[in-house]
């Protein structure tokens, strides 16, 4: 059985899926023992004092970071809560246990940088994606030869390994779109530019365009939608910045994320709406539903 208003503090509806990635599990397991605690009350400096560890710990462990420890910290701060149903404290351990396998981006090891790396972390876990870029192709639909120059131009120093490996870890995160388990959906926008814009030799950019040709031909149809951003649009909200929205799986878990600044401009997610320049902007399909390839 669970403590009073156990009912509303069930993991059990987040089920370990390790496709899903360890950050996921981390993030999930977390925002349930944050309900629970504050649900009794109690603060996280006083939930620590009673299980034997220190604030930041319990801090760490609510959002979904690392820490050691974790199954044992988890199941004690339930058993804080009230919680002594033998498979909700089960089910717990089963997801700390997933939340300490490795995440997404180490693979890659130290080429990835700091700042994306909870991004890349989470991203696996994301039901839909809307991306906007203003300059290049979005990174999950970039070539390798693209990916490599695009990352050369931003950083002319590094070593060809470490550019092949972010190339590798930027082009990879397709792989994900072709899982038949829990597949995101993506709306990818960019502006007209981009098909013009130079990116090495013409042969790099025009490799690029039939890669999105095929892509769009394949399977994967049914789970991205690209749309291209004409001129005619003029200036928009997001103008010079590029965003990704990431939303999650289940509540359990928030991860929608942003990055660079700037939202993904409202003239390209509602049909109608005018943009700066006063014109109608083309209307952007809703989310392709994901759907088992025929």
């Amino acid at each position: 059985m669970t403590g009073q208003h156990g009912e509303n503090r069930s993991i059990r509806g987040f089920a370990p899926r390790p496709h899903l990635g360890a950050a996921a599990h981390r993030r999930a397991l977390g925002e349930h023992l944050r309900r629970c605690r504050t649900g009794i009350g109690m603060t996280g400096k006083a939930a620590a004092r009673h299980i034997g560890t220190s604030g930041p710990t319990v801090s760490r462990l609510e959002k979904g970071e690392r820490t050691e420890n974790t199954g044992q910290h988890a199941t004690a701060l339930l058993r804080l809560c009230g919680v002594t149903d033998h498979q909700e404290l089960s089910h717990a351990q089963l997801i700390a246990a997933q939340g300490e396998e490795p995440d997404a981006w180490e693979a890659y090891g130290n080429s990835i940088a700091r700042w994306v790396q909870p991004l890349l972390a989470l991203e696996p876990a994301a039901q839909r994606i809307m991306a906007y870029e203003p300059q290049l192709v979005p990174g999950w639909l970039q070539t390798s030869e693209y990916a490599q120059l695009v990352i050369r131009a931003g950083f002319p120093d590094l070593p060809q390994a470490e550019v092949e490996a972010r190339a590798r870890a930027r082009t990879n995160r397709l792989t994900m779109f072709h899982r038949d388990q829990d597949p995101p959906a993506m709306v990818a926008i960019m502006d007209e530019d981009v098909l013009r814009r130079p990116v090495g030799s013409p042969g790099v950019l025009y490799r690029q365009i039939q890669h999105l040709i095929q892509l769009l031909k394949s399977d994967l149809r049914h789970r991205i939608s690209l749309h291209i951003a004409p001129l005619s649009m003029g200036m928009t909200g997001a103008v010079g910045h590029r965003s990704c929205i990431c939303g999650s799986l289940t509540p359990c878990c928030p991860t929608s994320s942003t990055s660079n600044r700037a939202r993904v401009p409202a003239a390209s997610r509602a049909r109608g709406r005018r943009n700066a320049t006063g014109r109608v902007s083309p209307p952007c399909r809703g989310w392709p539903t994901p759907q088992p390839s025929p």
